[in-house]
């Protein structure tokens, strides 16, 4: 179970360091902002080591956006992550029925509204990390 939250926590670590890694650059002929994330650079986690490559993290969302970080994630670290798409009601319902029947499918969840995750809280459905 530990090497299972160390797992968690890295892979959050690494989305959080590419969301936090990007810079913006302001295009002067028409005012547009577009971010660039700084692919490649060295990182390293605490929770991470070379016998997690070719582990699958299966992952539910509400968007497909968060693709690129995904990627990144994937090629830095070889952990594979299975991404699955739905809306916000269809993901708590899952996180429901996979509470009650004992078997977990998703290993993380990422992207959302803020009061599926507020009421997933309430139920308490989601485990702390």
């Amino acid at each position: 179970m530990k090497k299972f939250v160390s797992l968690i926590l890295s892979l959050v670590l690494v989305f959080s360091l590419a969301g936090c890694g990007a810079k913006t650059d302001t295009n002067k002929d028409n005012g547009d902002v577009k971010s660039t994330a700084y692919v490649g650079q060295d990182w390293s986690s605490e929770y991470y080591d070379e016998s997690m490559k070719g582990t699958t993290l299966n992952l539910y969302g509400v968007t497909d956006n968060v693709r690129p970080i995904v990627d990144v994630f994937q090629e830095d670290t070889g952990i594979k992550v299975e991404h699955l798409t739905m809306q916000n009601g269809e993901i708590l319902q899952r996180l429901e029925n996979e509470g009650k029947s004992g078997v977990s499918i998703a290993d993380l969840w990422f992207t959302g509204g803020a009061d599926t995750f507020i009421n997933a809280s309430q139920k308490d459905i989601l485990l702390p990390y």
